[in-house]
């Protein structure tokens, strides 16, 4: 199986639409996704607490997101995020 590796970028309050199509304004956080060795293509996205996500037949649940703590760099936003992580099942079927 594949290592899942994340990364997060910044945090902030930002305009969204939610699953249920409202436009919701509260703490959204930027992550980076990939799979590595061999490596994956990067998915960049934006996600906000509660939101489901699926990349690479893993399943991410946001449980929560805040925003502070010390920038990296000027004007950089930072922040916490609190991600549930379901990893594939590689159960394997016999015939």
């Amino acid at each position: 199986m594949r290592q899942l590796s994340i990364g997060l970028g910044d945090t902030g309050k930002e305009d969204y639409v939610d699953a249920s199509g409202k436009t919701q304004h509260r703490l959204v956080a930027g992550l980076s996704l990939r799979l590595e060795e061999p490596y994956s293509d990067q998915k960049h996205l934006d996600v906000y607490i509660g939101q489901t996500i699926e990349f690479e037949n893993y399943i991410l649940y946001v449980k929560e997101i805040s925003a502070g703590g010390i920038a990296l760099a000027p004007g950089a936003s930072t922040g916490d995020i609190t991600l549930i992580v379901q990893q594939p099942s590689h159960a394997s079927t016999r015939q």
